[in-house]
């Protein structure tokens, strides 16, 4: 069955869409159930094949998968009860991180690139997307290759991470926190991940410093870190992912978006300890 075929036969209630695929509420057999549609069938492929692999491990709260068709998977309804705490949010999230450390399934999930040289080559094809924008760079760039150059901290600790780590993928239940959308999961280390709940983040005053603790508690004594090295490398990884965004934003998004781009990755380059 395909998408079309089944909101022929289910009324299906728009609820977001991003890149990666549309999500529906829909009720079915008196029920409510979530029908995520996807643009081909290899991001949905990759989302299943996810799935049944955190079932598999049982280490994190998931919905059930009910339903798959040829671009589409059906899901568990989770009902919100509130808001998710990020204390909450990091010791679960950690469970996967420790159950699968130095042991992620390279076979199933996809490694991305966070060596210096990597960042190198970013950096000389975002001069060039600033140019072609007509957007100003106002130096950061150079800025962010001497942060690299004297500050990038790269961790060695693989393994499997979310890779869209944020507060509507995470859902407090009455039977406890769930998390959603695992279509970008990929091996990395916690700080790539743990970024992206940084960044979604408003107000950041003495954020780095409270992240740093929480995951500490939950993390340090596992993988033999101290406070001073997370600090580090969370700041690597949010420094990773505000490059990411700023080449994003520079190619699909607005001037207002690039200047926030720019204001994040300035803030996390200026941040000391």
């Amino acid at each position: 069955m395909n998408f079309e075929d089944y909101k022929g036969a289910y009324e299906a209630i728009p609820l977001c869409q991003t890149e990666q695929s549309q999500t529906f509420l829909v009720q079915r057999d008196g029920i409510k159930v979530v029908c995520k549609r996807f643009p081909s069938s290899i991001e949905r492929a990759r989302e299943e094949i996810t799935y049944r692999y955190l079932v598999e491990e049982d280490v994190i709260n998931i919905p059930r998968l009910f339903m798959f068709g040829e671009d589409f998977l059906e899901f568990e309804f989770i009902e919100k009860v509130r808001d998710p705490e990020d204390i909450e949010i990091i010791n679960e999230i950690s469970r996967l991180y420790l159950k699968t450390l130095d042991n992620a399934p390279s076979f199933l999930l996809s490694r991305p690139d966070l060596t210096r040289e990597r960042i190198f080559y970013r950096l000389s094809y975002l001069k060039e997307e600033f140019t072609k924008s007509g957007n100003s760079e106002e130096g950061i760039l150079e800025k962010a290759k001497r942060f690299v150059q004297r500050n990038y901290d790269l961790s060695q600790h693989l393994c499997v991470v979310h890779g869209d780590l944020k507060s509507p993928h995470c859902i407090p239940s009455s039977q406890g926190l769930f998390f959603i959308d695992f279509g970008i999961t990929v091996i990395a280390n916690p700080w790539y991940d743990l970024a992206y709940l940084y960044l979604e983040k408003k107000d950041k005053t003495g954020l780095l410093e409270r992240f740093t603790r929480m995951a500490y508690e939950t993390l340090g004594d596992t993988l033999n870190v101290n406070e001073e090295q997370i600090w580090q490398y969370l700041r690597s990884g949010i420094f990773y992912r505000s490059l990411y965004y700023l080449g994003f934003a520079l190619r699909h998004r607005p001037k207002k978006s690039i200047e926030r781009a720019k204001m994040e990755l300035t803030k996390i380059i200026k941040e000391t300890k």
